[in-house]
């Protein structure tokens, strides 16, 4: 298993935990003790956390996740437009959910329910290079894709403020 920083962005306030991954046996998820995630308000003291408890992390820099733009998104009123922080938000949310099984179990299924968006909002993300096989898409969302986004992602900030736990080291 591979350790992250991972860096995000919630209330206003850029915060910090470390996501787990590369494992051929376990699920990409956020590191927990007893299920509960540890979260720093800077990355000294994410790193400090990590020296204490022997986490060798893998040293890159990491990305920001907005997640207040994510939340926003779910205030807007009439019709919403693609967000690129969507898709980050809802692969984060899964990887908290991995945590334990049965919360996995709910989210896998409310996210196979609402697969047509997910596929949208991956498709958006244009990974590959647009050109004139493969032009940029822009997804057209209807009415069930924008039940179906904002379903998860109020499903993954419920589950996301329940499993935090706010460190200082």
């Amino acid at each position: 298993m591979d350790y992250f920083v991972l860096w995000f962005k919630l209330d206003y306030r850029h915060q910090y935990a470390i996501w787990c991954g590369n494992d051929r046996e376990l699920p990409d998820q956020l590191y927990n003790k007893d299920g509960l995630i540890p979260i720093f308000q800077t990355l000294n003291e994410l790193r400090k956390y990590a020296a204490i408890y022997s986490i060798e992390l893998v040293n890159e820099e990491p990305i920001l996740h907005n997640l207040d733009t994510a939340k926003r998104w779910l205030t807007i009123k009439g019709k919403k437009k693609y967000n690129s922080e969507l898709l980050p938000a809802w692969n984060l949310f899964g990887d908290i959910a991995a945590i334990d099984s049965d919360v996995s179990s709910k989210f896998e299924t409310l996210t196979q329910r609402y697969l047509t968006p997910y596929n949208k909002l991956f498709l958006a993300e244009n990974l590959l290079r647009p050109n004139a096989i493969h032009p940029k898409y822009k997804p057209k969302w209807n009415t069930d894709d924008i039940e179906g986004i904002s379903k998860v992602l109020n499903f993954g900030f419920k589950l996301l403020r329940k499993s935090f736990r706010y460190k200082t080291t």
